[in-house]
């Protein structure tokens, strides 16, 4: 018995198939060896000449055999191109992005260490498959594990902090106590599910390894798979010792040892994947690992290319939905649609052949890391700048209904039909005095230059009560129309706010929010800086992203000096 992702060529052989015409038939082991002569030679004497029933066959080799045994363990394109694991990648580093906003520099860092360690994760992974996949039910039951891995990665992405001091979350504020709690649960899943992750990778290869030394052509060739027992092992147990490390010690230096050791075993992977030799890849089914490596990391930059084209396709659909979808959201619609498009083609039709050395594949694997850090900083950050422009479009087109009635309009019709585009019935919103005055009927005379509609203190109070009520309401329902994921700072302040308008003296400042003073429309810029912060990394991952592109370029056009040697004497 053999390990299905080894080719044994030292097994029994299969009788050789013929052609016989249309016909298949198995040669006897009876015939006679003038016959076999012969079919050799394309006659059979029982068979008159003019009745050439036989096609031309050749005698099998050991390389048919062994090609036979590739294609019939090698697994369909679908499983072997890693869809489902690549599309289970993504869903986890969809929910980081919509849980984590790319906005300020601790956030970008946060965003990167997750980043880093699932990468590899998948990398390490593909890195197995390439080369050991086979159309099985072992394989199968280990992806479906490796998928529930990521799936319940997902789980822990909310606000991912892993620099977050507090690490004790019963020495807190009661307030905060349930989101230090998150974090120190997603901090211990994480590094649980790494180890569990390694371990399972470290099984497969101890299957390899169990069938490869039953097999005489791997003999000599144990070496690398020890080695990447070894690797995964250690892997596991310094991800292991994070676990401990976050459950056991409370203070702050547990923060420093868990990254450390996270990134310790980041270190041992790539290092044995950069320096271990491979086994030989004709002993292998899956004998184009080098290509099958391109393929899976090319189809990961196409899903997140294709991630990116969504998330600006959600925001065009909440902009489209939403009054003010003008000028700037359209001129920033068109140059995201350039930028998308050219990064693809860039990437797909400008300076990257595939490498087929095998140690130059791996650095250019490795090479599609920073390449995909970029890309997905590239498309948050223009997904940002899209629902920025898209917003203020929207604030400044609120604002200008509001203020600009149209010709035969009252600015009390102006004012009201401001409102109704975003959702707000001011005659419902507004009330009535204590003293059962309709507020909406009084701010309607007094904007038609009828003062003494609000001659009365009671109704006076009420309607600048009513006033600012309806613009907060006005700032919170537009943010909340393009789904931003507002702070809990943020969230709480417009709550309060809106709660105490009501006990609180009427901010007469509702007329001069130019000042800056207006709290609702402080919310509302600190909301929208949070966005702008973002854009600053737009040039910064497009540079990144621009500056791979070259470095493929050098990783599959350098030739040694020997092997152009050798190629100069041969064509001589």
């Amino acid at each position: 018995m053999s390990d299905p992702a080894i080719v044994d060529l030292g097994s029994t052989r299969k009788p050789h198939v013929l052609q016989l015409g249309s016909y298949t038939t198995q040669p006897s082991h009876h015939v006679k060896a003038d016959s076999v002569t012969s079919l050799a030679h394309g006659r059979d004497d029982s068979v008159s000449s003019s009745q050439p029933l036989i096609e031309k066959s050749r005698m099998p080799t050991e390389s048919d055999y062994a090609e036979e045994e590739r294609e019939r363990r090698r697994p369909p394109e679908w499983l072997a191109g890693g869809t489902f694991f690549d599309l289970a990648w993504t869903v986890t580093f969809s929910s980081l992005t919509s849980n984590t906003p790319i906005s300020t520099p601790s956030t970008i860092a946060s965003y990167g260490v997750f980043f880093t360690l699932c990468w590899w994760l998948w990398a390490g992974q593909v890195a197995y498959d390439t080369k050991y996949f086979t159309n099985d039910w072992f394989h199968r039951l280990m992806l479906l594990a490796q998928l529930a891995v990521f799936g319940s990665m997902a789980a822990f992405t909310k606000d991912f902090d892993p620099f977050s001091k507090n690490v004790n979350p019963k020495a807190g504020n009661i307030e905060d106590f349930q989101t230090e709690q998150y974090h120190r649960t997603a901090h211990l899943g994480i590094s649980g599910l790494f180890a569990a992750s390694r371990v399972l990778l470290a099984i497969a290869y101890i299957r390899v390894l169990f069938y490869a030394r039953k097999s005489r052509g791997m003999k000599g060739y144990y070496r690398p798979i020890y080695t990447q027992i070894a690797t995964c092992l250690a892997a596991a147990a310094l991800y292991g010792l994070a676990a401990i490390v976050v459950k056991v010690d409370l203070t702050f230096r547990s923060v420093v040892l868990r990254i450390a050791l996270w990134f310790l075993a980041q270190i041992v992977e790539v290092g044995s994947f950069l320096f271990t030799p491979d086994v030989p890849l004709n002993l292998l089914v899956n004998n184009r690992a080098p290509e099958m490596m391109s393929q899976r990391v090319a189809t990961l930059t196409t899903i997140i290319l294709g991630e990116g084209v969504n998330n600006v396709a959600s925001v065009l659909v909440l902009a489209a939905s939403a009054i003010g979808f003008g000028l700037y959201p359209s001129g920033s619609t068109a140059a995201t649609s350039v930028i998308i498009a050219f990064s693809f083609l860039l990437y797909f039709d400008g300076w990257r052949p595939m490498a087929q050395h095998r140690r130059r594949s791996r650095v250019e694997f490795l090479l599609h890391f920073p390449l995909h850090v970029a890309l997905v900083i590239l498309m948050e950050s223009l997904k940002n700048l899209l629902t920025l422009t898209s917003l203020c479009s929207t604030l400044w087109d609120f604002d200008y209904r509001q203020n600009h009635p149209t010709k035969g309009e009252s600015n009390w019709n102006a004012m009201e039909a401001a409102y109704k585009h975003i959702g707000i019935a001011l005659n419902k919103t507004l009330g009535v005095s204590a003293s059962g005055v309709s507020i909406a009927a009084s701010l309607a005379q007094y904007m038609s230059n009828d003062t003494a509609a609000l001659s009365s203190p009671d109704v006076a109070s009420n309607s600048i009560r009513g006033l600012d009520r309806v613009l907060t309401l006005a700032y919170q329902n537009i943010l909340q129309q393009y789904q931003l994921p507002l702070s809990d700072d943020v969230s709480q302040n417009f709550t309060a706010y809106l709660s105490n308008i009501n006990t609180a003296e009427p901010n007469l400042l509702i007329f001069d929010t130019s000042s800056g003073n207006y709290v609702p429309q402080a919310l509302t810029i600190s909301v929208l800086n949070d966005q702008a912060r973002s854009i600053m990394w737009i040039p910064v991952a497009a540079g990144v992203f621009l500056a791979t592109m070259p470095l493929f370029a050098l990783i599959n056009s350098w030739i040694p000096k020997r092997a152009l040697y050798l190629a100069t004497s041969a064509g001589n």
